[in-house]
């Protein structure tokens, strides 16, 4: 399969540009509240470019798993964020910044001319950026090229764009614009590049993600939990939800005692007061506050070869993805980037947490998955994909353009699921049908809005 490459382009917290290499045709799309005035002509150009961007990505890619030796046949992602914010017409504290696989970190300083880096991969692209000049290259798009496309944007949707009431941004959105919301206008892009091969049969990967958010106008942070074995959830909790336990979200029977959910529940309101004491240390190294946009995630889990028995271990923290922690493969030591999680890195070598950590990976971690795969190995090692599209029509008129699409995704029982909604304004429901289309169905569905 193809390797699956994201392009999403926000001012603040509104997204304007998008692409997708897996849609048909992939091309760079419109997709702000305001009224698209770019010629074709321009589109075609932004689709040249993404093109380009993810031949670039793919070529450096096969770079940093060479250097692991890794296979392109595993989970791998690279992000690349960068952008500027903009006072008083200038650019200010712009940013670049690419991780690969969460372990390897490089980022652009500030005088706009060195590399931080973290990481062996990411070390010897510091090297090859160097000898080649592109911190020239991202500075002068940063400061002249960042500041143009802001303006034209500002010109198209100042009146959405300078609102003054708190925006209230989707979570989706929220995960994916980690470390753009640091000040008044923003202009900047995400670029996700993934490869997702699905695994039919072991290893396999029981691994837990967990993030805290904050934004303005929220009265509490959210905190969202998720546990899965491979690509397959099976359990869940979310803060925001009308009632906030930890839940079975697995394809198969629940097998457990109530008592055991209500320990989980227990356990993540616990997780919940750790992630926001982490995120008011952060907020203080870096004088910031809690009413702004901040993430803290977290990932952990273990690689079991076949038969159970353990491989790997892994245990990473990120806060709104600039400073970043990670146990390393020898579960006992630390690697860190940024000020706080340095802080944060000697307060755990002091009180020997990579200890505990290691004694879950190895012992609770094994445990947990041979339980869920005592549950439901018949979903676990299901193959095969589902692949689904789907369109809004108004009065049998195309809306693609007016819709907010969630990208293909594993729905947790060996399936993928597509997600896409749009705004229908009061009364005129019974105008508006969704077209749905899939191998799985003898023929297209067309579906009318059902008042509850």
């Amino acid at each position: 399969m193809e390797p699956q490459f994201i392009v999403i382009a926000f001012v603040d917290d509104t997204q304007f540009e998008r692409f997708n290499s897996r849609e048909e045709p992939p091309r760079t799309e419109h997709c702000a509240p305001w009224v698209n005035q770019q010629k074709s002509e321009y589109w075609e150009w932004r689709t040249d470019q993404a093109m380009d961007e993810r031949q670039r990505f793919i070529e450096m890619l096969t770079s940093l798993l060479h250097t692991y030796n890794y296979s392109e046949t595993g989970y791998h992602t690279i992000q690349n964020l960068y952008g500027c914010d903009l006072l008083s017409g200038e650019s200010r504290h712009p940013q670049y910044k690419l991780n690969f696989n969460r372990h390897d970190y490089i980022a652009i300083n500030e005088d706009l001319n060195t590399w931080n880096t973290v990481g062996k991969a990411a070390e010897n692209l510091r090297l090859e950026w160097e000898e080649s000049g592109v911190a020239q290259l991202v500075k002068t798009y940063l400061e002249e090229e960042c500041v143009k496309l802001f303006r034209i944007q500002l010109d198209y949707g100042k009146n959405i764009l300078l609102r003054t009431e708190p925006p209230q941004p989707p979570i989706l959105i929220m995960t994916i614009v980690i470390g753009l919301g640091l000040g008044a206008v923003l202009m900047g892009a995400v670029v996700t590049f993934l490869i997702w091969k699905r695994r039919t049969k072991g290893p396999y990967q029981p691994c837990h993600f967990q993030t805290l958010l904050t934004w303005p106008g929220l009265s509490d942070s959210q905190f969202i939990s998720a546990g899965y074995v491979n690509d397959t959830q099976f359990m869940g909790f979310d803060s925001r939800a009308e009632i906030q336990r930890m839940e079975q979200r697995a394809p198969w029977l629940d097998q457990q005692k109530p008592k055991y959910w209500e320990e989980e529940t227990q356990s993540i309101s616990r997780e919940k007061k750790f992630f926001k004491e982490v995120m008011k240390k952060v907020l203080h190294v870096y004088n910031q506050s809690m009413s702004g946009y901040h993430t803290v995630q977290r990932r952990y889990g273990c690689v079991l070869r076949p038969g159970g028995y353990f491989s790997r271990g892994f245990h990473e923290l990120t806060f709104s993805g600039q400073d970043y922690i990670t146990l390393n493969e020898n579960l006992r030591t630390w690697t860190s980037a940024g000020k706080a999680a340095k802080l944060l890195r000697q307060q755990r070598e002091k009180t020997r947490f990579a200890q505990v950590v290691k004694t879950y990976l190895m012992d609770k971690c094994v445990e947990l998955l041979l339980t869920q795969l005592d549950y439901g190995e018949e979903f676990l090692l299901r193959t095969g994909h589902v692949i689904e599209m789907s369109q809004m029509y108004r009065d049998g008129s195309n809306q693609n353009l007016d819709v907010e699409v969630i990208e293909t995704r594993p729905a947790g029982d060996g399936t993928f699921q597509k997600w896409a909604a749009v705004v229908v304004p009061p009364g005129e429901e019974q105008r508006y049908t969704c077209h749905v289309d899939h191998e799985g169905l003898p023929e297209p569905l067309t579906l009318r809005w059902e008042p509850p």
